[in-house]
């Protein structure tokens, strides 16, 4: 824990001399709940089994206990009766606990307020809940409808507002239409006008909508805007089934402060969660700020190498160097994988499924028969990659464990043939964000924060707390991997080096130049 200290403590330098964005201002207002009685939906009467089912659904939310992600989807009834569906969704930085309590006083409510109605939504300001006697779950509801404006339109560069302000909304869309089962959001800012240099924004659905679903619904409120707000510099509409808003100031929480979602579970047949993706863009104006927060980040963290070995003060048991020719005698026949697989898996390896070429080969996206999706690294004949440093490779990989390392799946020696299987990181590398005009934008402050916490714990296991000493010798921003959440897992283990514990210093070093 010491080393992790120092590390953070040498990062949070090095960005204090960075210019950086302001920080955000409290949301403290609170709107009157909104309610709203479908009355196209017909009524029930006070006897009907409709009205226990809806009634007993209600009283059941007091027994409920909190759950992640804050999205709820209820039923009450058997199939002989009339059955009540309901759905509850809090926003994205209301604690749990919160949000449950949130979602009961708004069904109490809404029954009350909406008698022997078959069909209602409410909207309080931290949480929505709708009932219905028609399956809701999946089904993508635009009306009715719930709106509020700041009262405050632009006053001048009129296009070029209206122009930006959608780009932003269109741009959190797509990020969060594609988010997984759990969650459907996405936060971020973008460029601005004179007197407002800076657009913030937000995207919510439903997490039981697909993703096309979430687009259409995002699409039909954002076409409201012209015919009742255009010019405002704040608004929020709210749908049944997805809501977004505006402000030209920053009314969000970072990722850093919200309440964190629980570990993404990846079952076996699954290398990556369908959990949400959430981030915070940047515009073009906060392009030079993102380069200059996120390339020094790059830099210390090599340089964060060199501190660990300073400060070295554990050690563990001695572990001898690794030896012998063959990799798979050093293995079960578990992480075998047969050639002839991994042609069927890459499509023979299909320049369609290549993701990136390196010095030692390339990389090609693959499926499994059975779904699971890998990457799969096939070394180049020519490469300088011999034997000895893909058997380094696997030899390393096999016997590390850590959520910021990358996953090896299995291997491939035949004829001339080294392969190495490993699980499939969707988001690719640090570089394709860094480098990228257009997603560079998605690396705020909580982005960042979770890669220098995730690269600096990886590292710590690397040299500290794993069952070897080893040393990565080819850290930059390609070979840190990015998953599904914006976790960092360090990858390519081509050239790293392993040290006994009971080494001296002296022979801890190397003449030989590795790395790029």
């Amino acid at each position: 824990m010491e080393h992790v200290r120092v590390i953070f403590f040498f990062f949070a330098c090095v960005l204090k001399i960075v210019p950086f964005i302001c920080l955000a201002q409290k949301d403290k207002y609170e709107f009157p709940p909104g309610f709203n009685c479908v009355a196209s939906g017909g009524n029930f009467t006070a006897n009907s089994s409709f009205a226990g089912n809806l009634n007993g659904l209600v009283s059941s939310l007091s027994s409920l206990t909190s759950k992640p992600y804050g999205f709820y989807n209820l039923s009450s009834g058997d199939s002989s009766g009339e059955r009540a569906y309901a759905i509850g969704l809090c926003r994205r930085e209301v604690k749990r606990d919160d949000c449950l309590s949130c979602i009961q006083i708004a069904a109490r409510n809404l029954i009350e307020q909406c008698p022997l109605t078959n069909q209602a939504v409410v909207w309080y300001t931290h949480c929505m809940f709708r009932y219905s006697n028609m399956i809701i779950y999946g089904r993508k509801e635009t009306t009715p409808t719930l709106s509020f404006q700041a009262g405050k339109n632009i006053s001048a560069n009129r296009d070029e507002f209206d122009r930006l302000q959608i780009e932003l909304l269109d741009r959190l869309k797509g990020i969060a239409a594609a988010g997984g089962p759990n969650r459907k959001y996405a936060q971020g800012s973008g460029s601005g006008v004179a007197g407002y240099p800076q657009f913030y924004g937000s995207a919510h659905c439903t997490p039981d909508l697909s993703e096309q679903d979430c687009n259409d619904c995002l699409v039909f409120g954002f076409e409201k805007i012209p015919g009742c707000c255009a010019g405002q510099v704040g608004l929020r509409w709210f749908f049944p089934s997805c809501s977004y808003r505006f402000e030209t100031w920053r009314f969000y929480e970072f990722d850093a402060d919200l309440e964190p979602d629980p570990p993404a579970i990846q079952p076996a047949d699954s290398p990556t969660s369908a959990a949400r993706t959430e981030r915070t863009g940047k515009g073009k104006g906060g392009s030079k700020v993102i380069v200059a927060i996120v390339i020094p980040i790059v830099f210390v963290a090599l340089f964060a190498i060199c501190l660990c070995l300073l400060l070295k003060w554990k050690k563990n048991k001695s572990v001898g160097r690794v030896k012998g020719s063959n990799a798979e005698d050093e293995f079960s026949d578990s992480l075998v994988v047969d050639f002839e697989t991994l042609k069927a898996a890459t499509d023979n390896f299909s320049p369609e499924n290549e993701l990136g070429r390196g010095g030692f080969g390339s990389v090609y996206k693959g499926v499994f028969s059975g779904g699971q999706e890998i990457a799969v690294k096939r070394l180049s004949c020519t490469s300088g990659q011999g034997d000895s440093e893909f058997k380094n490779e696997i030899l390393l990989l096999a016997k590390l464990q850590h959520r910021n390392l990358v996953r090896l799946l299995g291997f491939c020696i035949e004829g001339q043939e080294r392969i190495l299987v490993y699980e499939f990181i969707k988001n690719a590398s640090l570089d394709n964000f860094i480098f990228d005009l257009k997603k560079r934008q998605l690396l705020d402050w909580g982005v960042r924060y979770k890669m220098i916490g995730g690269v600096a714990r990886g590292l710590l296991y690397l040299h500290e707390d794993s069952r070897y000493r080893i040393i990565h010798r080819d850290l930059k921003a390609s070979n840190i991997l990015l998953d599904q959440e914006m976790n960092p897992k360090i990858a390519d283990f081509g050239l790293a080096k392993l040290y006994d514990t009971d080494q001296t210093s002296t022979h801890r070093f190397t003449s030989k130049i590795a790395g790029t």
